[in-house]
């Protein structure tokens, strides 16, 4: 059985330290946002933020140029809005929304 060639990187993961900045929720190069289609691909070694854009590929640049090929994707969805209730003050007939 052969071992994953990036075995050496994932030993090497660590928590951020206090001092360091995670880029979650924006590319640090163009600022698409988590908000967006396919999110935000954090790595797991610098905590870099770069988005998944099909013409930029700034995360695809960011692993070829560091060499770092841990990610995390963060994406976030909208939660759907409950429907409105429909009820009526006691005793004035006015219906509120």
């Amino acid at each position: 059985m052969t071992s994953c060639p990036h075995r050496s990187e994932l030993e090497r993961l660590q928590p951020p330290k206090l001092s360091q900045s995670v880029h979650r929720e924006e590319c640090t190069q163009c600022f698409d946002n988590q908000d967006g289609d396919v999110g935000v691909d954090v790595c797991l070694l610098c905590f870099n933020g770069a988005c998944r854009d099909p013409v930029r590929h700034h995360a695809s640049i960011h692993v070829s140029r560091s060499g770092h090929s841990f990610t995390l994707n963060i994406k976030r969805t909208p939660k759907s809005k409950p429907p409105s209730r429909v009820s009526s003050l006691p005793g004035s007939g006015n219906i509120c929304l």
